[in-house]
């Protein structure tokens, strides 16, 4: 309980994918229990219709990338803390995306990246689930000389060559 709110969390060590049984049982007891917030947590995957129904009664997944990811963070939080600016690796041009549902990681093409405020569609190749990707405005302009772009790709590409970069790596 935190601040006087409950949460219901499901714990599955699974090496294969988990059903939507362990969803229905965690929305069950969060009304039951008067719960604020309901989690399934597992070392496995999770099927699509875990998944769907895990989105339509705002259950929050964990599977076994996210929790890679954040024992990963936890782990590098001293060296992300000593860091004053951060970088996008691109690999041939393609830009890294993780599925808040499903917490694959998939590759888009920096081509494709919507400009400053506009949305695009895409579908996560492992869950099929719809999402949106917008780049907002803050994130187009680059952290060293605080010049603006139109695009992400033209921040990415000048961040490249920016000289102020060059001064503080």
């Amino acid at each position: 309980m935190k601040n006087g709110e409950k949460t219901v969390i499901q714990a599955k060590k699974y090496s294969g994918k988990v059903s939507n049984s362990a969803v229905q049982e965690v929305v069950a007891a969060k009304n039951h229990y008067k719960c604020v917030d309901a989690m399934v947590v597992t070392t496995g995957e999770f099927t699509k219709s875990a998944i769907q129904l895990a989105i339509s009664n705002d259950v929050e997944l964990w599977d076994k990338n996210k929790l890679d990811k954040i024992i990963s963070q936890i782990n590098n939080s001293a060296d992300n803390s000593m860091r004053s600016t951060q970088s996008v690796a691109l690999n041939k041009n393609l830009f890294s995306i993780s599925c808040p549902y499903c917490n694959s990681v998939f590759d888009f093409p920096l081509d494709d990246m919507p400009s400053i405020n506009e949305q695009v569609t895409i579908k996560c190749p492992k869950c099929g689930i719809d999402l949106s990707l917008q780049v907002p405005e803050q994130l187009c302009f680059c952290v060293n000389c605080e010049k603006e772009f139109k695009s992400w790709k033209d921040k990415i590409q000048h961040e490249k060559d920016c000289k102020q970069t060059k001064k503080i790596s």
